[in-house]
């Protein structure tokens, strides 16, 4: 999976949460989100707060995991402020805490009592519907899709690439010259029907968006 072809989300939690983020972080991989959690992603033997300061200046999105005592952090407020300084999507997930103050006017997942695979989903619909991601989120399932595995990654990946909500030459570049040389993608069933290939639905697929 190439690293700078993925959409890369600043993931915020407090340490206690860690795992619950860590958990986020993985399941957001398969939707070509790559995404920096600082408790998970620092190493010990690195100045933690540099290593912040640069995923915060590189990130594409901020997601805010609203957990008790979120607001008491010393550190919360300050990165949600260099976020909203680079003018980057900030999304937050209510977890126990509403937002407040300047992130109370930002969108918002509720996340009480959903598991990690939940809020990815949710994030995901919120990252290729935004104006701000939408076009990113389609570069990273293009990526996803051109470098399926499996016949069962083309599958899901091309299920992906229905689902966003932007286009371009580039991208229908790309995905029809992965079709041709990918063989996971080439010989790939479309849903287990032998009548449909992976490469038809692609087709189809680019016929609807380019015409668009």
């Amino acid at each position: 999976m190439l690293e700078e072809r993925l959409l890369s989300p600043f993931c915020f939690a407090l340490a206690e949460h860690r795992r619950f983020a860590a958990n986020v972080q993985k399941e957001l991989l398969a939707f070509g989100v790559s995404s920096f959690v600082a408790h998970n992603d620092i190493r010990p033997t690195r100045e933690w707060q540099d290593e912040i300061e640069a995923a915060l200046a590189t990130c594409d999105g901020m997601l805010a995991l609203l957990h008790p005592g979120f607001h008491e952090s010393k550190w919360a407020d300050q990165e949600i402020g260099y976020a909203m300084g680079r003018q980057v999507l900030i999304v937050t997930a209510r977890l126990g805490t509403d937002p407040y103050g300047f992130i109370g006017k930002f969108q918002s997942m509720n996340g009480n009592g959903k598991n990690a695979v939940a809020l990815a989903e949710e994030l995901f619909d919120i990252l290729r519907e935004h104006a701000m991601t939408r076009a990113r989120i389609a570069e990273a399932i293009a990526a996803l899709f051109c470098q399926s595995d499996s016949f069962a990654e083309a599958r899901i990946n091309m299920k992906l690439l229905e689902e966003t909500n932007y286009w371009s030459a580039s991208l229908s570049d790309r995905v029809r010259s992965a079709s041709e040389s990918n063989r996971q993608i080439t010989d790939a069933v479309w849903q287990w029907n032998p009548e449909v290939m992976v490469p038809q639905r692609l087709e189809e697929f680019l016929a609807r968006m380019e015409s668009s």
